[in-house]
């Protein structure tokens, strides 16, 4: 099904590829969405959800330096 942990799994790594061709919106929705699979699924220390907070982290991360290089 749509919430089963392979599909966690895809969204994961097609936020990988989105966040290295530098979209981060989509990489930001994929990454989400395997947040809250693996959230509802492994729970929160679970090394698989950590991993998909880790990449929403990042994504803030670049988005604020982004700001900063344009003030």
């Amino acid at each position: 099904g749509k919430d089963h942990t392979k599909v966690a799994d895809t969204y994961y790594n097609i936020g990988l590829l989105y966040k290295k061709q530098s979209k981060y919106k989509e990489a930001l929705e994929c990454f989400n969405n395997a947040y809250r699979i693996r959230k509802d699924k492994f729970g929160d220390d679970h090394q698989y959800t950590k991993a998909a907070l880790e990449g929403i982290a990042v994504l803030y991360k670049i988005a604020r330096l982004q700001l900063e290089c344009k003030k």
